[in-house]
């Protein structure tokens, strides 16, 4: 099975669950407070999920999501 023959919610999974911790370090960095971290991470997680359709599978996941966080901690 191809990754474009994968439900688009699997692959969003997929790529969440790989990337997550990368992009819960940028919050981190970026955020002192760790409740408003969380927040942010929650945040960040359901964009992902709204506009996973306008996601580009041919450019780094993590990428794009630390794109949106770094808009949700300005």
């Amino acid at each position: 099975m191809s990754a474009r023959e994968i439900p688009p919610i699997e692959r969003l999974s997929m790529l969440w669950v790989k990337s997550q911790p990368v992009v819960w370090a940028y919050i981190q960095s970026a955020v002192r407070d760790h409740h408003h971290a969380e927040d942010i991470l929650q945040q960040v997680a359901q964009q992902t999920a709204a506009k996973f359709d306008a996601y580009d599978p041919e450019r780094p996941f993590a990428a794009w999501a630390i794109g949106i966080a770094k808009n949700k901690v300005r």
